[in-house]
């Protein structure tokens, strides 16, 4: 995580003396020598593919620190093996799973939607609210000025995941969306890519300075490979 955003998370404090930092919650984790707990909620559309394997892992971490973790997904994935990996999940998220309608193309709908996240995540009084994909990216942030304009100090993250990213430079519909993308960074607290690649196509369409960045590559657990039978 960025430092300026727990910084800002956490009010801006900082305890030398061992102490444990305090945001919300009676759980505990450390980050570069002080003790911090943040309530993070992920924001996205589809809990499908690999945006999805990337939050369970990314969840699974944050919740195995100490942090409390939620989700915010779309309610129209309802498929069995959704549903199935949604319930495994379920242990990892003392924030719990909300869900509300999300269209995947754009849509008046979506105001009712951003303010729908932004009265959830002020519910919940969250430290981090990290929006993946596009979708889930401008919910986040959107939301996340809504709370900062009524003096929260909730840090907003975005992963783009694609997103945005995959459509044809030479179109209209890319430079509508880039331009967007431009005006959401300036709610931006800092961008988490999964791979460089994807940093530097971000970097190259839509602008490579603002928000503080970062490449956290994916993992892979111990479950992901085969094992022998001996």
């Amino acid at each position: 995580m960025f430092p300026h955003a727990i910084s800002s998370a956490c009010g801006r404090k900082r305890l030398d003396n061992g102490t444990p930092l305090r945001c919300h919650s009676n759980q505990t984790a450390t980050f570069c020598g002080y003790t911090f707990v943040m309530r993070i909620i992920h924001c996205f559309r589809a809990p499908v593919g690999g945006l999805f394997r990337h939050v369970q892992d990314l969840a699974r971490a944050q919740a195995s620190l100490g942090h409390d973790v939620g989700l915010i997904v779309g309610s129209s994935a309802a498929d069995p093996l959704t549903e199935v990996r949604l319930a495994a999940l379920t242990p990892s998220l003392t924030l719990g799973i909300a869900r509300l309608p999300m269209r995947r193309e754009p849509g008046l709908s979506d105001l009712t939607a951003v303010r729908a996240v932004a009265r959830h995540a002020r519910l919940l009084q969250l430290d981090i609210l990290h929006g993946h994909g596009a979708k889930g990216g401008a919910y986040a942030r959107l939301a996340g000025g809504l709370l900062r304009a009524r003096k929260s100090s909730v840090a907003t993250v975005y992963t783009p995941h694609g997103g945005t990213l995959n459509y044809d430079p030479s179109t209209h519909q890319n430079a509508i969306f880039m331009a967007l993308e431009r005006r959401l960074e300036t709610l931006t607290s800092g961008l988490v890519f999964e791979s460089a690649f994807a940093a530097n196509a971000y970097a190259t369409r839509v602008g490579a300075t603002g928000a503080p960045r970062r490449v956290v590559h994916n993992g892979l657990q111990a479950s992901d490979f085969f094992q022998p039978v001996h």
